[in-house]
Order: C-alpha cells, then structure tokens, then sequence
C-alpha cells in the first residue's frame, strides 16, 4: 500500500526504565491500527519525547487515515469497546 513510516526520537538517546513486552504490544497496536486505517499512499508517524514537567517518555502515533469522530473518542477507554 505504500504507506510511509517515520520515526522521531527526542532525544535520540533517552534511557527509560519499563515493562518491554507491553510496550512493545500497545505501540505494534497503535502502529498496526493507524497503517490499517490509512489509505494507500499515506503516512504513519511514531514520536517518542520526555514529558516537559514529570519524568515520563511520552509515545504518540499519528496518521494520515479517517480517525475518529470526537464524540466517539470516549468509547477508546471503556472496557470492551
């Protein structure tokens, strides 16, 4: 499908302590997701950076694809949906 896939890191070099079978699980969630929803020709991006005031490494995955409408973002975290 052609899809593009980029990565940042900032900083590039950022150790982080955490439990690396579920991170490796919901980022190959989220990732998987976006490509499956982004139509052929399209862009994933996978951004890492340290939280500005806590210490925490924040993950964000964005994408070119249809995403979802406000009103049913809510519904992303209750069980079962």
């Amino acid at each position: 499908r052609q899809l593009s896939f980029s990565l940042e890191l900032n900083p590039p070099d950022a150790p982080f302590i955490a439990d690396g079978r579920r991170l490796r699980q919901a980022l190959i969630n989220l990732l998987g997701n976006a490509a499956k929803f982004t139509p052929a020709g399209g862009s994933v991006l996978l951004s890492a950076r340290i939280h500005p005031s806590r210490p925490a490494l924040v993950f964000t995955v964005a994408d070119t694809g249809i995403g979802i409408p406000p009103d049913q973002q809510q519904k992303l975290f209750q069980p079962f949906e």
